[in-house]
């Protein structure tokens, strides 16, 4: 099958919830990716055509992410993983390399100890095994204003210039 740009979008049921992905190229090696936290699997439209010239490229939108179902709960790394490799099982994907930003990162990095069977290579992007409870003096309250958008409200244009003229607003 030729290079496709744009990717085919479907959603696929693993039992307890069905997850979204998009995939490019569906032939050839497989490439699995995962976004970041507060993100989904559209993150990775600019590089997945890049990627499909080699391989079949899947990009995943997580539990609670993009178009995918969003359970009350779950989303501790280990609940998360087992959706990665129901997922990859419901699709038949077998030994990919797994591609991680940031928070998906984590999750491929979880997948690879705990299931080091099933994938074949891993890549970090901003990534790495964060738990947040574990580091001295956060809280889930700390992390929440933390990574809050920024406010708008009452903010003049003047303001808001210079704002986005620096890189940590």
């Amino acid at each position: 099958m030729a290079n496709i740009k744009y990717p085919l979008e479907n959603k696929i049921d693993i039992g307890n919830l069905e997850l979204s992905y998009r995939q490019w190229k569906p032939a050839g090696r497989a490439v699995l990716l995962l976004h970041g936290l507060a993100s989904n699997a559209r993150i990775w439209d600019l590089l997945a055509p890049i990627l499909s010239k080699n391989s079949t490229i899947i990009a995943l939108d997580q539990r609670g992410h993009g178009k995918s179902d969003k359970p009350d709960s779950g989303y501790d790394f280990s609940t998360v993983t087992d959706d990665v490799v129901a997922f990859m099982n419901a699709l038949g994907i077998s030994n990919p390399i797994v591609v991680g930003h940031s928070w998906g990162g984590s999750v491929a990095l979880c997948l690879a100890a705990k299931y080091p069977d099933l994938i074949s290579g891993l890549c970090f992007i901003d990534g790495g095994l964060i738990e947040i409870s574990r580091m001295p003096g956060n809280s889930l309250e700390k992390a929440l204003i933390n990574m809050a958008p920024p406010r708008w409200e009452g903010v003049s244009a003047s303001d808001v210039r210079e704002r986005l003229k620096r890189r940590n607003w």
